[in-house]
């Protein structure tokens, strides 16, 4: 009985010998799988518009990123050149906080020499020679000095760095050796400098030969500044070829019983068991979710996790103080409250039914259940999209499950969880009245309060609600062909909704701060500024990749994309530790290193599958159309705030997969999509074939887990 109504909740429904999706009320699909969609009832209007919009997404926000790092003083984006290098000091790369508590900004000094021809003969020897100027930039201020004369007694202003200043050092310099100083300040990151000369018999710029002291004691010679450096700490933990050589066994018994089980269940299973397979995922997914919670994730001490000591101490201030902090009261006092405020909640009630003994286990329900939640909502996403396949739906919770980034993140104290799943929601809500016949004003609050909620818990929901509430305009307007009265009216509701729910939060802040998004990088506050390596960023950083395939750990020191490539497919940032040397010793990090050559192929199809996103989204359904194209803009939108943001705060640990979990569930769309389409293509090979991709899908579900739970 209860595989019968299994099946006939996820078997799709039927009406005047049309298939009606589950949960809505659209009609008229004339396919049951993912290949017959065709673009019949679409306006060519619509269809010109959703390629410019395509369009503008790739080109706009690309074009706007680069004319910030080409002249906005306030990003520390360098450009590096052979006529006149960066100049860096050489410190350690490593992962220490800078600056943070210390008012006092240190100064490096870069010294150099350049000589001059002595011409005795001359009455003049320096215009003999000509005038020397010096040309150079410095980040951010700088003092300019010459044979021990201040050319500039004051620091530059620090705005004006990617200006060069030219300087004529003609009246300072006499024959022979001449000594030049530059004073380099630098709040926010290293101080950097470029200087070439003009004037002399051969063209010079300052150069690895320069060296440069710090607070009177020399740091060393100086180098040519360069972000993509490996943290040397690193090359101590596990890598990924040393465990495959050691757990090779294991990598291939998780593949043949992928691949076996996939034979023995072609063979053995029937219709009625195969259309359960979506609930049976979800059912396992959750008991082993819950498994892991039990053995590992409640013994798990609250202090470890990214930032957790700094989210610890806003839940005391709310239970000590009873009042909201203002950002300048702490490192992660600026986040919107509601997580923290539900987790004061939890700890006092954990503390009146234990008596005080286990306020720990208290504070990690919230991010643990949010974390699962994640996966439901991948899978409630997946049947509300594709109710007619359920291997969509399939894939998507097992990939929703299995994804590192979600499992560890639910361990950590953290609000990243509880917006992930927040912000799940009001993606799930969009999506459903995207699907909608008629979208009343019902859904558009319901909307709105889902996307407060989630600004209430995180910034990031802040740039997905604009996009929800433009694709639903579109769908009122382009598919309901609805009166511009009702369709504004709908959007103002949504977006009202919104306002009354978290807007007074960043009312609160614009009031008191003086700007409605105030972070700890924003915080003018005295002593409270801060940097991380490298300070600075180049083209090289963002194109580069490899290094999480070799030393997956603190990746995000060679490269973004290695930065993100290592927080997605395991806990590459170890859990926020300073000493990558010394993890906590709660994960298995042979499993995890390994993880990151067994995901290379579920990284391409999550990328096959966004692409397969767009292609659908440009076909069929106009309802589903919307939804999909929905779902792929908000995960572009989150992405590109990541590399943004990344560009803006130019620190190792800003390159973290993880802030993009709110777009979890359709990352599980993606892979899902693309899962079923290799699966499509494989129904005409041998079923061995077909059966080793499916080996894989387990040896990755498997590897995946096995990193947190083994």
């Amino acid at each position: 009985m209860l595989a019968r109504n299994i099946q006939a909740a996820l078997a799709p429904r039927r009406r005047g010998g049309h298939l009606k999706r589950a949960g809505n009320d659209t009609e008229g699909l004339r396919s049951a799988n993912l290949e017959g969609m065709g673009g019949m009832g679409v306006p060519m209007s619509w269809r010109g518009a959703q390629w410019s919009g395509a369009i503008a997404l790739a080109v706009l926000p690309m074009l706007f990123l680069v004319l910030r790092c080409s002249f906005s003083p306030e990003i520390s984006f360098i450009h590096q050149t052979s006529e006149a290098p960066w100049l860096i000091a050489p410190r350690p790369v490593d992962a220490t906080l800078r600056q943070w508590g210390k008012a006092e900004v240190p100064v490096d000094t870069f010294k150099g020499r350049i000589d001059l021809p002595d011409l005795s003969d001359s009455m003049d020897s320096t215009a003999a020679t000509g005038p020397v100027y010096a040309n150079l930039r410095a980040m951010r201020r700088f003092k300019l000095w010459v044979n021990g004369n201040a050319l500039s007694p004051v620091m530059s202003d620090a705005s004006a760095w990617r200006t060069e200043t030219r300087v004529d050092l003609s009246p300072w310099l006499h024959p022979g050796r001449n000594e030049i100083w530059v004073e380099v300040e630098n709040p926010s990151g290293p101080p950097l400098l470029s200087l070439r000369f003009e004037g002399l018999p051969a063209p010079l710029a300052a150069g690895p030969s320069w060296w440069v002291e710090s607070r009177g004691r020399t740091v060393g010679f100086a180098r040519i500044a360069d972000d993509t450096f490996r943290n040397p700490r690193t090359v101590a933990v596990a890598t990924p070829a040393r465990e495959f050589r050691e757990r090779s066994d294991s990598v291939l018994l998780l593949f043949m019983l992928g691949l076996l089980g996939f034979l023995a269940g072609r063979h053995f299973l029937g219709p009625r068991p195969r259309a359960a397979l979506p609930a049976a995922v979800l059912i396992l997914g959750s008991a082993a979710w819950v498994g892991l919670f039990v053995a590992k994730l409640a013994r798990l001490p609250l202090t470890i996790g990214f930032d957790a000591r700094h989210h610890l101490a806003y839940v005391s201030f709310l239970r000590d103080n009873g009042a909201l902090p203002f950002a300048s009261d702490g490192w992660s006092m600026y986040h919107p409250p509601l997580f923290y405020v539900l987790s004061a909640g939890l700890a006092s009630l954990g503390d009146w039914m234990t008596g005080g003994a286990a306020p720990s286990l208290a504070l990690k329900i919230l991010p643990f259940l949010s974390g699962l939640g994640g996966v439901w909502i991948a899978f409630a996403l997946a049947r509300k999209l594709f109710p007619e396949d359920p291997r969509v739906c399939v894939f998507s919770t097992l990939f929703a499950a299995a994804l590192p980034m979600n499992l560890y993140g639910s361990a950590y104290f953290s609000n990243e969880m509880p917006h992930a799943f927040l912000l799940g929601l009001a993606l799930f809500a969009t999506v459903t009245a995207l699907l909608e016949t008629r979208t009343g004003a019902l859904r558009a609050a319901m909307i709105g309060i889902s996307f407060g909620l989630a600004s209430l818990t995180k910034f990031t929901a802040l740039a997905v609600a604009p996009i929800a509430f433009l694709f639903l305009w579109v769908k009122l307007t382009a598919v309901e062909r609805a009166p511009a009265a009702r369709a504004i009216g709908i959007v103002a509701l949504a977006a009202a909704t919104l306002l009354c729910v978290s807007g007074w939060f960043y009312l609160r802040n614009w009031v008191e701060l003086g700007q409605p998004l105030v972070g700890n990088w924003s915080v003018t506050t005295p002593g409270q500024t801060w940097w991380q390596q490298p300070g600075f960023h180049t083209l090289s950083y963002f194109t580069g990749f490899g290094e999480s395939l070799i030393h997956p750990y603190q990746a995000g020191f060679h490269s973004f994309w290695d930065g993100i490539y290592s927080t997605l497919w395991g806990d590459g940032g170890i859990a926020g530790r300073v000493q990558p040397e010394r993890p906590h010793r709660f994960w298995n990090y042979g499993f995890m290193s390994m993880a990151y050559w067994i995901a290379l192929p579920a990284t391409a199809l999550v990328l096959f599958g966004a692409g397969r996103c767009v292609q659908l989204g440009f076909r069929g359904d106009p309802g589903r159309r919307v939804a999909l194209c929905f779902l792929a803009t908000s995960a572009y939108a989150v992405g590109w705030a990541i590399l943004y943001m990344s560009v803006q705060l130019p620190f190792h640990a800003q390159a973290k997969a993880f802030y993009g979990l709110s777009m979890g569930a359709p990352l599980s769309l993606f892979f899902a999509l693309a899962a079923v389409r290799v699966d499509t293509l494989l129904l005409g090979v041998p079923a061995p074939v077909r059966a080793a991709f499916y080996g894989y899908l387990f040896l990755f579900a498997s590897v995946m887990f096995l990193s947190y739970a083994a």
